[in-house]
């Protein structure tokens, strides 16, 4: 294709560009939070941002030069996923549900779900009960696989 490797180009450099100011985005949060216990939004955003690099640093060397590495058995890429996927998503999932079942109020909660209202007092009964109770299930099941 004439000119194909142009386009190639262009393309990575937009997909790199794209992803940098996508991750630009999730620094947002933690630089809020240590700017409201003083520190600069730049000294903030520079310290998060080595964090997050560092914390990467493992899981891109894992299929490379630390293939050989092991954290519990597990290499470090499936170590990192097993973290990620099997305890952290399920125990965020049981938080949120406890949040937006004991503590966001009712009146708010219902109002935020769009149900009509005797789906919507079932829809948070099962919010309170059922959903905490099903992600615990997921996170032992996924826990002892």
């Amino acid at each position: 294709m004439p000119g194909g490797a142009w386009i190639a180009i262009a393309f990575f450099f937009l997909l790199s560009a794209a992803a940098l100011t996508s991750a630009v985005s999730l620094l947002e949060v933690p630089v809020a939070i240590a700017g409201r216990l003083g520190v600069s939004r730049a000294s903030a955003a520079v310290a998060i941002a080595l964090c997050a690099f560092l914390a990467g640093v493992p899981s891109a060397l894992g299929s490379g030069p630390w293939r050989e590495v092991s954290l519990a058995g597990r290499q470090i890429l499936e170590a990192v996923d097993f973290l990620a996927a099997d305890l952290l998503l399920p125990v965020v999932g049981i938080l949120v549900t406890l949040f937006a079942g004991w503590v966001l109020p009712r009146d708010e909660a219902l109002r935020h779900c769009g149900l009509p209202r005797p789906l919507a007092h079932a829809w948070h009964a099962a919010l309170r009960y059922l959903a905490p109770a099903a992600m615990l299930v997921t996170l032992i099941t996924l826990a002892f696989d």
